[in-house]
Order: structure tokens, then sequence, then C-alpha cells
């Protein structure tokens, strides 16, 4: 069946032609980055290793080698709440932008309807009434491009979804390894915790043996009673901060009922946890603009720009179109009888008076493109100032790591020593005891400036931007 619309299409595609390309968006330019790129790339070392590649190159995968490592990062990436959380926003965001196209498109709709009355009056005769209409239902002509502007508002709002999303997504991956590290270190202080309250308890046994001997005094036995206690203190500490750190682990996996963490005989030890450092030596640190959160705040940039548009567009006069064509009979008995209707109502609306809304409506996009502005300048700032930051403090442990290896394997020959005179006879038990507890306590003190250079690897390797292209291509 034709309603004759064919004219009316015709005709209304051409002025949505001619209108189309009017929008009274400023044109966007990318503010100056507050850091100069040479003031970047000063950060850089070894520059003869750099190369063109991205830091997304890295998959965190060849990052973080170690296997349990990375079966604790797939189940966060995969249930972690937050990142669920990010997943539907960008959704949302999805959906927004599609519900502000479809304001450019008119709507139509096939409206059918019947209704009989009868009038005052005994001789009067019932009235029936039928039609059946395609209509086109206020549909705004986009003159000076106020939709245009809000559907490319939305667009880009939607793309800044996307990088919060992303940047999640790394910030989870280093706190998932960072967490990780916080078990395996507190887990080998707790072995070594538990190594120390036993030879505490063994000086005990002999101080509390001389002193019941009238060897030593009750002082020194009280001491060492003290002492022992405090061992004890120590191991139940650590045995809590371990469950802690499961239950932190479990929280950002998204399940509780993991199983990885109750056999501890399987969790290795924070040396043999590798990381692939050397890769980093070949992403230049002018990678650094490249990071989520800038782009984030680029884009939310751009929205607050378009939205300028489609403030200016509220001074200017707005065209709204009310249509519809169709047949109708004046009783449904005469149905096969249907007579062409149609109905055209066009209105104008011009702006004269709103009491100052439209001009401060304006002056509000302008001062939100303008806090998008710092935003984004300080997104840049907060980039590299933890980029400096984590290559200040990864020279400083370097350092620190070397000497504290030096140190344990030093306290280790004095223990070595120790021993060998215990054996001997020419060194008392209780001083070889207290020469162990000695190397003991320097390897805790090397494990936490081992896991601090770890951390500072991922610190890092987040600060740069890693861990998130490469993961999702292994989805698509």
């Amino acid at each position: 069946m034709s309603f004759g619309y064919k004219k009316y299409i015709s005709r209304f595609s051409l002025i949505l032609l001619i209108v189309s390309s009017c929008t009274l968006e400023p044109k966007y330019k990318k503010p100056t980055s507050p850091i100069s790129q040479e003031k970047i790339e000063s950060l850089d070392v070894n520059k003869n290793h750099f190369s063109d590649g991205m830091i997304n190159d890295i998959a965190w995968q060849d990052f973080f080698i170690d296997k349990n490592l990375q079966k604790i990062v797939d189940l966060a990436l995969e249930k972690n709440r937050d990142l669920e959380l990010a997943t539907l926003n960008i959704e949302a965001a999805r959906s927004y932008y599609g519900i502000t196209r479809s304001d450019l498109m008119p709507d139509i709709d096939l409206q059918t309807s019947y209704s009989r009355s009868k009038s005052a009056g005994f001789f009067s005769k019932p009235l029936s009434v039928f039609s059946s209409q395609l209509a086109l239902t206020s549909f705004e002509i986009d003159f000076f491009g106020k939709f245009r502007s809000l559907k490319n508002s939305a667009l880009q709002d939607f793309f800044a979804t996307q990088q919060a999303h992303n940047s999640l997504q790394i910030s989870l991956i280093a706190e998932v390894v960072n967490s990780y590290l916080e078990f395996i270190l507190n887990h080998q202080n707790m072995m070594i915790a538990q190594e120390i309250a036993k030879i505490n308890q063994d000086q005990y046994e002999i101080i509390k043996m001389r002193y019941e001997n009238g060897i030593d005094s009750k002082s020194t036995y009280l001491s060492q009673k003290t002492t022992l206690n405090q061992a004890k203190i120590n191991l139940t500490n650590y045995r809590k901060i371990v469950s802690q750190n499961k239950n932190i682990l479990q929280n950002l996996i998204g399940d509780f009922d993991q199983k990885i963490f109750d056999s501890y005989e399987e969790i290795v030890e924070i040396d043999q946890i590798k990381i692939a450092k050397d890769l980093l030596k070949f992403i230049p640190s002018s990678k650094l603009l490249d990071r989520p959160d800038i782009q984030q705040a680029e884009f939310k940039l751009k929205s607050a720009n378009a939205n300028i548009g489609a403030a200016r567009a509220a001074f200017f006069p707005s065209i709204m179109l009310t249509s519809s064509a169709g047949y109708g009979s004046n009783s449904l008995g005469d149905i096969y009888k249907l007579k062409s209707v149609w109905n055209f109502t066009p209105q104008i609306n011009l702006p004269i008076f709103s009491g100052f809304a439209n001009w401060s409506n304006l002056k509000l996009t302008h001062v939100r493109k303008k806090i998008e502005i710092v935003k984004y300048e300080q997104a840049i700032q907060n980039a590299f100032k933890e980029m400096s930051d984590q290559l200040a403090s990864r020279k400083a442990i370097d350092e620190q790591l070397k000497l504290m290896q030096e140190t344990l394997k030093l306290q280790n020959e004095v223990f070595e020593i120790s021993l060998a005179k215990y054996s001997l006879g020419n060194e008392s038990k209780f001083n070889m005891l207290n020469q162990k507890i000695v190397y003991l306590q320097t390897k805790q003190q090397y494990l936490k400036t081992k896991k601090d250079q770890l951390t500072s690897l991922i610190n890092l390797y987040k600060v740069l931007g890693g861990g998130l292209q490469n993961y999702q291509k292994q989805e698509s």
C-alpha cells in the first residue's frame, strides 16, 4: 500500500543533506603539554637500546613469567568486580551514544484508530470514524548542529569510558602482582619467624637449665623468656598478615572459593619470581603520553568542546516537524471506501528571552572545557611525576639490593664459622644459635629489599601503560 510518501521523503532527505554540514562546535585544538617532549625524553637511560615499539607490545604474560602469578592475574581479569563495573559502564556509554545518534533521525509510527460517538438529540445517528496513517512525530531539523554536537559529545564520552576501563585493567594487574609478592614475602617471613621462635625456644631451655643450676642469674632467665615470648608474638603476627594477604588477593580475584593458597608447599619463594625487566629497555619514555588515563582526559576534553556547539545552537531558531498521511473512513462499514487524509504541522521556535539561561549554559560549557584542560594537564604532570619517582626509586633499590646481597653473604659466612667452631667445641651452642638468628633476620631484610625491587619494576611497567592490548587480543 502506498501512502504517497515518496515525494515527502525525497524533499526531506534533501533538507537533511543541506543542513548536515552545519555545526557550531569550536574547532578542537589539542592543548600544549605542560611537560616538554625534551623533558620527558630526559628520563630515558640507555637510549641506544630504544626502538619504536609500544609498551603494549609487551604482554603481561611475557613480563610476569611465574605460572602461579599468571593464573591469579587471569582470574582477576575474569572475575574482579571493579573491572566488571567498568565494562558495564562501557556498555552504558555505548547505549547512550546510540540514543543521541537516534535524535538525528525522525520517528515514524503507524497509527490506527477507530471511534464511535453520538451527539445530543433524539434523531441523531451514531458516527463512526476509522483512520490508519503513518506519522512523523515531533522531529526537529538539526539546522545548527545541536544534536550532532550532542552525539559527538556522547561519542567522546564513550571513548573516555573505554580508556577508564583500560586504565583500571592496568592498575588491577599491577595491584594483583604486588599483592601476590606481598603474600609470598610474608609467607617466607612467617616461615623464618617460625624457625627463629624454635631457636629462641632452644636458647630458653639452655638458660633455664643454667638458671636452675645456679649458673645464670634470674634476670638473664627472665630476659630470655621475654625474647621467646616476643618471637612467638612475631610468629603470630606474621600468620595474621599472611591470612590477610590471602583475603586481599581473593578479593581482587573476586572469588573467595578459590583454593590457590591453601597448600603452602606449592608457594614459590621471592627469589624464584622472575620478571623480564630487560624488556623495558626497549620502551622510550615518550610513550608515556599514550597512557590510558591521559587519553581518557583528552576524550573528556573533546566531549566538553562538543557541548559548546550544542550550547551555541540553543541561541538559534529551531524547526519542529509533525506530519502524518494515510487513509480514513467515516464509518467502519465503509472501510473499503477509504479516503486519503494527511496533516503537516511545522513549528518554528525563535528564542527571544530565556532569563539568560542560554547565556549561562554557554558560559558553563566554556568553564567545563577549561576544567577538562586542567585535568588533561594534570594527567600528564602526574604521569611524568610517577615516571620520575619510579626511575629514582629503581636506581636506589638496585643499589640497596646489591648491598643486602653482600651483607647476607657475609652474615652467612659468620654463621658458618660459628657453626664450625661449635662443632669443634670452641663455641657455645647459645652463641652459635645467636649467629643463626642474626643471619635469619638479615635474610628477612634481604627478602624485603628484593620484593621492593620487584615492586619497582611492576610499577614502572604500570606507569608506562603496560598490560593492556595483548590481553584484549587474546580475548578476541
